[in-house]
């Protein structure tokens, strides 16, 4: 709920002040509160291959975290549209 909440906000931000808190407190207190159950779930399930199992889900988190600022940037990223001729 706090990530897309934070994103829905950040969508229409008037002020870099209004963008920081939409996008870096919400998203980012989302995308924690997130991402502890996931360890902790993992944890529990798996018991033979606990190492390999925690190791596939953080390194998937990480590689969310890693591709967002470049799909915001090109989600941000003015369209020029062609004009018939």
């Amino acid at each position: 709920m706090l990530c897309s909440t934070g994103m829905a906000l950040s969508a229409a931000a008037p002020s870099m002040v209004a963008l920081f808190c939409s996008m870096g407190l919400l998203t980012g207190l989302g995308l924690g509160l997130s991402t502890t159950p996931g360890i902790i779930l993992t944890a529990r399930y798996f018991t033979a291959n606990r190492a390999k199992a925690n190791s596939l889900c953080l390194s998937g988190a990480s590689a969310g975290s890693f591709c967002l600022p470049f799909l915001i940037e090109v989600r941000l990223r003015p369209r020029h549209e062609e004009t018939p001729s």
